[in-house]
């Protein structure tokens, strides 16, 4: 038909190209602030965990985990 194949790539790359399009003012609008609580929420949790699963020092004079 046509001179020019039409593959997976170029449909993949026709596609991100149309939902930038359609969705950049969407895209760039600050998360809600509740948001951020949440992801600031979970991320002090997520730090709380892995200190207690690794066991790390809370002051400075405990001994240092070793690597």
């Amino acid at each position: 038909m046509g001179s020019r194949s039409f593959d997976g790539a170029n449909a993949a790359r026709g596609l991100g190209w149309l939902l930038r399009a359609r969705h950049d003012g969407l895209i760039r609008e600050p998360l809600p602030e509740k948001w951020l609580e949440l992801v600031n929420c979970l991320d002090e949790k997520e730090r709380a965990r892995l200190k207690a699963e690794l066991s790390l020092p809370d002051s400075e004079g405990e001994r240092p985990l070793k690597c």
